[in-house]
C-alpha cells in the first residue's frame, strides 16, 4: 500500500512540476513580432503670409507709356530679392491708375481693402497724390511718391517722398538758370495739372529767390499733340524752363523749339529723365546742348550704379532712366521689412524709414523726419559721345534740406 501511495504522490509531483514550470516557460517565450509602422514625415512647416505691395502706375491715359516703365524697375527689383523679404514671400499687386484722380483713389480702396495691401507704390500723378492722400492716411498706408512728391501730402506723416517734393526738386533749377545761365528773366511751359504746378512753382522760387523775374507762364494740357502755338506765344526773356509729365510731349516740345524759325529764349527742361535713350537718339543733333535738371544719371561713374545699369542693359536691352526711381523704392521697401523683420505693419515701417540709410544707383539716400527724400540733384547736358547722345554732369546740387517751407 505504501508503494501504492508514493507512486500515486510521484505522479501528483510530476503533475505540479509540469504545471509549475509551464506558465515559466509561456513567460521565456520570444515575444510575438509588432507590426511594422513606418515613422510619419514631419508636417511641411506652415507657409509664411505672404507680404503684399501694391503699385498705382499708369498704363492708360496721356502718360500711359510711363506705367511700364517704372514696372519694370520694381519687377527687377524684387526679382533680385527673389520676390522675399525677412522670410516671407513678396505678392506684387499691380493697378492702372489710368492718368485720373477719380481712379487712382478707387484702384487704392480696392488695393486695401479687397486684396490687404498696406504698402503702395505710386501714384505718379500729382493730381492722382491729392486725390489719395486722405484716404492713405485714415488707413495708415506706408505709400510712395515716384518722381515727385505733391507738398500738401506731408502733413498726413505716412508718405515717402522720393526723390523729394517738387520744390525741393526744382529750386535748384532756378539757381542754376540764374546763376550758371545768367538768365534775370524767364518764360515757363508746364503741363496742366497738379504736377506741373509743382514743378514749375519749383523752379519759380529759385529762381526768383536769386532776384530772377517770371515774365510769362504758359500751361498746355498733357497730351498737347501740337506745341507749334505754344512756342509761338513765348515772349522774350532770357530763358525758357519748360516741364513736361511724358517723353513724348517732351518731344513734341523740343521738336516745335527746333522748327519754329524764330529766335527763342535758351531752354532748360525739368527732368530729364523723361526722354528715353531712343528719343535722344531719334533727335541726335537736335538735342545736343539742352540743359536739364536730373534725379538719376546713368552714366555716372559708380560702383552701385555701373553694376545697376549692366543687370538693367542685359534684363531690358537698353540703359535705364526714370525706372531707377521705382527700382530704388521697391529695394527701399524690401530694406524696411527686413529691419522689421517682416513686420508690415505702419507702425513697425516708419520709424524704420525714418533711420534707413542706403546706397542707391541715384547716390547716398536718406530721410528726414517728415519722410522726405535726401537725396542730390543734377544738372545735366546732352552731348555726343562716340555717335551716342548721353547726359553729361554739369553741377551737383547735395540735397541737405528736404524742403525750403520746412527749414
Amino acid at each position: 500500500m505504501k508503494r501504492k501511495k508514493l507512486a500515486l504522490l510521484s505522479g501528483s509531483i510530476g503533475l505540479m512540476v509540469i504545471v509549475a514550470v509551464l506558465p515559466f516557460v509561456g513567460a521565456c517565450a520570444p515575444p510575438a513580432p509588432e507590426e511594422f509602422k513606418p515613422t510619419p514625415a514631419p508636417a511641411p512647416a506652415p507657409k509664411a503670409e505672404p507680404i503684399k505691395i501694391g503699385t498705382l502706375l499708369n498704363f492708360s491715359g496721356p502718360i500711359a507709356d510711363m506705367g511700364p516703365r517704372f514696372l519694370q524697375g520694381i519687377e527687377m527689383a524684387l526679382e533680385e530679392e527673389n520676390y522675399e523679404a525677412a522670410g516671407r514671400p513678396i505678392e506684387l499687386i499691380v493697378e492702372d491708375a489710368a492718368s485720373d484722380p477719380t481712379v487712382t483713389l478707387e484702384r487704392l480702396k480696392k488695393l486695401y481693402t479687397s486684396d490687404g495691401v498696406n504698402i503702395v507704390i505710386g501714384p505718379l500723378m500729382g493730381d492722382g497724390q491729392m486725390a489719395v492722400g486722405p484716404y492713405a492716411a485714415e488707413k495708415k498706408i506706408l505709400i510712395t511718391t515716384i518722381i515727385n512728391g505733391m507738398f500738401p501730402n506731408v502733413e498726413f506723416g505716412n508718405w515717402v517722398m522720393y526723390p523729394t517734393t517738387t520744390i525741393a526738386q526744382q529750386r535748384m533749377s532756378g539757381w542754376y538758370v540764374y546763376d550758371e545761365l545768367g538768365a534775370r528773366t524767364i518764360v515757363t511751359i508746364g503741363s496742366d495739372y497738379a504736377g506741373g504746378y509743382g514743378y514749375i512753382d519749383g523752379a519759380v522760387y529759385g529762381f526768383e529767390e536769386k532776384g530772377g523775374e517770371v515774365v510769362q507762364q504758359i500751361w498746355a494740357p498733357i497730351g498737347t499733340a501740337d506745341f507749334a502755338p505754344y512756342i509761338a506765344s513765348v515772349e522774350e526773356a532770357d530763358a525758357l524752363v519748360v516741364f513736361l509729365s511724358s517723353g513724348e510731349d517732351a518731344a513734341r516740345l523740343l521738336l516745335a523749339y527746333n522748327e519754329s524759325g524764330r529766335e527763342l529764349p535758351q531752354l532748360f527742361q525739368l527732368i530729364h529723365e523723361v526722354f528715353t535713350p531712343e528719343m535722344l537718339a531719334e533727335f541726335g543733333e537736335g538735342i545736343v546742348g539742352l540743359k536739364a535738371q536730373s534725379t538719376y544719371v546713368w552714366n555716372r561713374d559708380d560702383p552701385i550704379n555701373n553694376q545697376f545699369v549692366e543687370n538693367f542693359r542685359a534684363k531690358y536691352g537698353t540703359v535705364p532712366s526714370i525706372e531707377q526711381n521705382s527700382y530704388t523704392l521697391a529695394k527701399m521697401v524690401v530694406s524696411l521689412l527686413e529691419a522689421t523683420g517682416g513686420d508690415n505693419s505702419f507702425d513697425k515701417l516708419w520709424p524704420a524709414l525714418l533711420a534707413l540709410k542706403m546706397d542707391t544707383p541715384q547716390g547716398p539716400l536718406s530721410f528726414d523726419t517728415y519722410g522726405i527724400a535726401l537725396t542730390d540733384i543734377y544738372i545735366i547736358e546732352i552731348q555726343e559721345k562716340a555717335g551716342d547722345f548721353v547726359p553729361v554732369i554739369l553741377k551737383v546740387y547735395p540735397q541737405s534740406t528736404a524742403d525750403p517751407r520746412l527749414e
